[in-house]
């Protein structure tokens, strides 16, 4: 049996002929190729009955409203032009909300630091009640504040008023008669009424004394006779 092992090594064709190839069969196509599943796909298998898992997620579509709200969510999710620029816009505006925000928020705190300065009253208007600048003039037109009571009530011919620093103080007017209409003037003219009252009575007492006497007889007529 060995002696004939040889035979196994000979060639099987003849040296001037071609040796046969091997056959090669064609590729089998599969029955059902895979396809790539676009969103009218899911679309189908969404509206197919019962309910449908969504691979590689735990989302279950039990109701056709899930269904329906799925499908738009995706239709509104799908990574195309009209849904990127969107998504572009909607960043840009949430961008923009925030600067506004911010800026509101600095100019609030900025009016908090620093409190306007209050306006003056009108010098002019307080001296004379009115001002040249009228309605533009950037001081208040306004009477201000008296808690001086002495100040509230004086008398213009002796007297006029100033404000210093809001402030109002009484100042004399020159060659004035300081004693006009002010509490000195009453008081003497109070003291000239009590002695005109006094040296009335006392003449008339004088007088009924002196009838007195001439009732008595004790005047002698002829001493003012002669």
């Amino acid at each position: 049996m060995s002696n004939n092992l040889f035979i196994l090594d000979l060639p099987t064709y003849l040296p001037n002929e071609a040796p046969a190839e091997p056959e090669i069969k064609p590729k089998e196509e599969p029955l059902n190729p895979p396809q790539d599943v676009d969103e009218d796909d899911e679309e189908k298998q969404a509206k197919s009955s019962g309910p449908i898992c969504i691979p590689g997620t735990a989302i279950t579509l039990e109701t056709e409203e899930d269904i329906a709200r799925w499908i738009e969510e995706r239709k509104r999710n799908w990574p195309s032009n009209q849904n990127i620029e969107r998504k572009k816009q909607e960043a840009e505006a949430k961008k923009q909300q925030q600067r506004l925000k911010r800026k509101h928020e600095d100019a609030a705190s900025l009016d908090q630091a620093s409190p306007k300065k209050p306006k003056n009253i009108c010098r002019f208007y307080q001296m004379n009640k009115k001002c040249k600048f009228g309605n533009k003039c950037k001081n208040l037109h306004e009477e201000p504040k008296n808690d001086n009571p002495v100040t509230s009530s004086f008398n213009e011919l002796t007297h006029y008023r100033k404000f210093v620093n809001g402030i109002p103080v009484l100042i004399p007017k020159l060659y004035a008669n300081r004693t006009e209409n002010t509490l000195v003037k009453k008081l003497v003219l109070f003291k000239h009424i009590i002695t005109r009252d006094q040296e009335v009575k006392e003449n008339n007492r004088v007088l009924e004394f002196i009838k007195y006497l001439n009732e008595k007889g004790l005047i002698d007529h002829s001493v003012m006779k002669s």
